[in-house]
């Protein structure tokens, strides 16, 4: 991955092309790091990048991209991202606090590393059914 800026338009394509977002919300989650730093590198080598959607976003998603190297971003090695795309306040403060409990444990975190996509989907949905 070139840059931080290349991963988090990549990991957003598949919402792109889906119609769950617009190019304004890519914009707006690389400018949220470009203003507050890498905030969104929630683990080591995990962030999860996301903005306020002010109109950029038409459906609650969230995409995954695994890399094989980790990226600089403003210091803080990233090689997860996920994606964010919440509709409202109460959405992104929801998403936000499970992500967050996921990845409490240690074990979580090293589903994600692993990259086993059947294990990463089980994960998440056990923590919608939580």
């Amino acid at each position: 991955m070139p840059d931080w800026q290349a991963g988090i338009t990549l990991a957003a394509q598949p919402l792109l092309e889906e119609g769950s977002i617009t190019e304004g919300y890519i914009t707006e989650m690389i400018a949220a790091v470009e203003r507050f730093g890498p905030y969104i590198v929630l683990a080591d080598n995990f962030a999860l990048p996301h903005a306020q959607s002010v109109g950029n976003v038409n459906r609650l998603a969230m995409s995954l991209l695994l890399t094989d190297q980790p990226t600089d971003m403003k210091g803080r090695p990233v090689s997860i991202f996920l994606v964010l795309a919440p509709t409202d306040n109460d959405s992104h403060l929801q998403a936000l606090r499970e992500v967050a409990n996921l990845l409490g444990k240690p074990e979580n975190l090293a589903i994600f590393a692993k990259g086993n996509i059947a294990e990463i989907l089980a994960l998440l949905n056990k923590s919608e059914e939580s």
